[in-house]
């Protein structure tokens, strides 16, 4: 018996004739097709065996033909589209770790550069936005930055800010790479929102550990040149923004400071301690240092030297210390000038929080640079 082939004028399937005269994809009624308004787009029902001839080429459709009936029952649901996907995510986590970052670094006197966070969260809104450049440069930054920071902060010893550095950026390159809500993509979001806890509570930690002391109290008269007053020495501030304190403030503060001025508008300090060292013989100028690092040691939380270099001076010797670490919970940066004339010793510290002493830093050096003996 012959099969009856027919082409279905809906959907274009060619198909055995079925009892119901029915198209099998698209359930239309083939009976119908004479009332038709117009001709079939696919040409006329085929009636009888298949032709030896080919069929004609079924025009393209203008686009694609559905495969179920979105509002039948059995029809499986739309994908609703998520603003939360792995990269969605990613952003976020990026641009509130950079906000937090640009708090830490105004109100905390952090060091990081700012830039560095303004990147971020360029990228991290650029992922917001569903940018594919930007989702390959994060990628990009990511890898390499999670690479350099690490090792960095491996050759420096700390081995914790390496080790939470190399998670945070595993956790970011995993929502980087992840789709929507697959097991990787949820976990390293939960792990996200665990380091930006832990990053918030330290930010407002260094905040309050920051909140600036008092200004030391000083005296409206401009330092021109500061003379000694128990030596016979002479400093030069390089401008008129230096204010010499108060003297019982200053013994109250320490009592073994011969002279201490202030900036007028900025929260730095230059303190002189001068002594003359019992005993005969010249003073070695590396027991003179080492005594200055003990100090240090002792009284600041940790204390790192960053450079040690000898000073140009007509005295017998002079000796540049930079120094930093935290007296209290307040993070200090600073020089040591030390300077030596036979039995008679004179410490030249000038310092301030790291923010101001990076502004401040050429100044502080001419202030120490001008140290000069009046008297022989």
């Amino acid at each position: 018996m012959a099969v009856e082939w027919v082409v279905c004028p809906g959907c274009g399937l060619k198909h055995s004739r079925r009892a119901d005269d029915t198209c099998p994809r698209c359930k239309s009624d083939l009976r119908a097709v004479p009332n038709a308004q117009g001709p079939s787009p696919v040409g006329p029902v085929v009636r009888g065996p298949l032709p030896s001839s080919p069929l004609p080429a079924r025009p393209v459709p203008s686009r694609p033909i559905a495969l179920f009936d979105r509002e039948s029952p059995g029809a499986p649901p739309e994908p609703a589209p998520s603003l939360w996907s792995g990269p969605h995510l990613a952003g976020a986590v990026l641009l509130l770790n950079a906000v937090l970052g640009l708090v830490e670094r105004t109100a905390a006197q952090g060091t990081s550069p700012a830039a560095s966070y303004l990147i971020d969260a360029v990228i991290g809104i650029s992922l917001l936005r569903g940018s594919t450049a930007g989702l390959a440069f994060a990628k990009f930054r990511c890898v390499v930055g999670t690479l350099v920071l690490t090792v960095l902060f491996a050759s420096r010893g700390d081995a914790i800010l390496a080790g939470v550095q190399f998670f945070y950026g595993a956790t970011l390159l995993v929502l980087l790479t992840g789709g929507h809500g697959t097991r990787r993509v949820r976990a390293a979001a939960i792990a996200a929102v665990l380091l930006l806890l832990v990053n918030t509570l330290g930010v407002l930690a260094a905040v309050g550990r920051s909140a600036p002391a008092p200004r030391a109290a000083a005296t409206s008269q401009v330092v021109r040149a500061l003379d000694g007053d128990a030596f016979a020495y002479r400093l030069t501030p390089p401008d008129d923004k230096w204010r010499q304190r108060d003297a019982a403030a200053m013994k109250k503060d320490n009592p073994v400071a011969d002279a201490w001025i202030v900036h007028s508008l900025l929260d730095a300090h230059v303190v002189v301690v001068a002594e003359s060292v019992p005993g005969d013989g010249p003073v070695a100028m590396e027991a003179f240092a080492d005594t200055v690092r003990g100090n240090l040691k002792r009284n600041w939380k940790d204390y790192r030297e960053l450079a040690a270099r000898e000073l140009a001076t007509d005295l017998d010797a002079a000796l540049l210390l930079h120094s930093r670490g935290k007296a209290g919970a307040v993070e200090i940066e600073g020089y040591h000038g030390l300077f030596m004339k036979g039995r008679s010793i004179f410490q030249v510290w000038a310092f301030s929080d790291p923010r101001t002493f990076s502004r401040l830093r050429g100044d502080l050096e001419k202030i120490i640079g001008s140290f000069e003996l009046t008297a022989p």
